[in-house]
């Protein structure tokens, strides 16, 4: 119990902890010994604090204050008005015991974002982030850096030690797969003799193939490459339980919009087009029959401008159709495959594409594919994507689905295209 006879608050003892994860009973130290190092008078001042005071008691003799909670920003302790030992972002709480023993947490990750010799009337960002900016530099393939992209780094971290360390894990037939493939796609030596050979295999194929006369044979051709839709399985919003088929707009790729229509971007645009042709020339020099790519300055310009102008193009639709940001399932309907295929979407045949693409167990689980449900997404940018892929010029749309296949699996092939990486070139000072 506390007693607050004047006014100020009396805390018998208070002790320090240094909170790490939910471990609270180590790195304890009692705030009297840090105080007891002090020669002279002192001062213990908090800044911006906060009280919760769950049980209190006023009587004639005072205050009294049963299991308080004391939130401070910082506290600092001050010898003889000269000196001062700043402890930032602490909190005194009491502990479980009840016994008048209160706890100041100790938040690191937060405290070593704030750098307290500056002034936060002054400069009350640089404040709060400097201490952060401080310890995150960006990298040099990066053109930015944020909490998300750290949490980000450390996940990866995580998931390349348990990959770089076999032998700990058993040896079941999903931990031999995962394994097998993450070694397969270490092989820098197989990649590299292989360059782009996987592209060109695949482009080879679909020209031999006489019965692509339909966007659906090329579909389901080149499966899991998309087009302009994106297939998905979510829970059913009617019965979280059940699972169903989503279909949405697949994402640019350059991700949001205001790249391809604000003229602020204009430098990531032409960024954009330098990195295509770089990958086009690695393409020349491979397809050593020119089957497929000529080493003609107007044909690489001719596929470029085709990319960008249907990228724009379906830019454009996502930016002038609403997101329903106050309501995520207001432009979404949920429609069977017969209704999808004769009232949405015309130019590909869901039925013959669905039963091509799902195993075999879920075709014997769903019978009749013409009566299956499917939720679609944004359903307003559907209908004008389908609008989109009918109006489209013939070259304009043939150049952009090889696009489609070049840049689904560029991020597997040699360190040629690894080192032309887009992202890399739009953050490199000397590009």
């Amino acid at each position: 119990m506390i007693s607050w006879r004047t006014s100020f608050l009396v805390i018998p003892t208070i002790c320090i902890f240094a909170i790490s994860g939910r471990n609270t009973t180590k790195n304890t130290i009692s705030l009297q010994s840090v105080l007891d190092q002090i020669n002279g008078s002192y001062q213990i001042r908090a800044h911006n604090v906060t009280m919760f005071i769950p049980d209190l008691v006023i009587s004639r003799s005072g205050i009294e204050i049963s299991d308080a909670s004391v939130k401070a920003d910082a506290m600092e302790v001050i010898q003889d008005s000269n000196s001062s030992q700043f402890m930032p972002a602490y909190t005194i709480v009491s502990n479980e015991t009840r016994t008048g023993k209160y706890l100041l947490h100790d938040y690191p990750e937060l405290t070593s974002s704030i750098n307290p010799k500056l002034d936060p009337c002054e400069n009350f960002y640089n404040f709060v982030c400097k201490g952060w900016e401080q310890h995150h530099e960006i990298k040099e393939d990066e053109t930015s850096v944020n909490q998300f992209t750290v949490i980000n780094d450390k996940i990866e971290n995580q998931i390349g030690s348990i990959l770089k360390n076999r032998t700990k894990y058993d040896t079941n037939r999903l931990t031999t797969l995962l394994y097998d493939m993450y070694e397969s796609c270490m092989n820098n030596v197989s990649r590299d003799e292989a360059g782009s050979g996987i592209i060109l295999d695949i482009l080879s194929k679909i020209k031999q193939s006489k019965n692509l006369t339909l966007l659906t044979d090329w579909l389901i051709e080149v499966y899991p490459v998309s087009l302009f839709y994106t297939i998905s399985v979510v829970p059913d919003i009617r019965d979280p339980k059940r699972n169903m088929i989503s279909l949405q707009p697949t994402s640019l790729y350059l991700g949001s919009e205001k790249y391809y229509i604000e003229q602020r971007f204009e430098h990531s645009m032409e960024a954009l087009k330098v990195y295509l042709r770089k990958v086009l020339k690695f393409f020349i020099e491979d397809d050593v029959g020119k089957k497929f790519f000529a080493n003609s300055t107007a044909e690489i310009e001719r596929r470029i401008e085709s990319f960008v102008k249907v990228e724009t193009a379906v830019a454009e639709i996502q930016n002038n159709t609403d997101k329903h940001y106050d309501n995520v399932y207001a432009g979404d309907k949920i429609v069977t495959v017969h209704e999808l295929q004769n009232n949405i979407s015309k130019t590909i045949n869901w039925s013959r594409y669905f039963a091509h693409i799902f195993p075999e167990e879920v075709l014997a689980a769903v019978g009749d594919l013409s009566k299956m449900e499917v939720h679609v997404s944004i359903i307003e940018a559907i209908e004008k994507l389908e609008a989109l892929s009918r109006n489209l010029p013939g070259q304009v749309f043939a150049d952009f689905l090889q696009w489609r296949i070049i840049l689904n699996y560029v991020g597997f092939l040699d360190d040629r295209f690894i080192d032309a990486r887009f992202v890399r070139l739009i953050s490199d000072p000397e590009s």
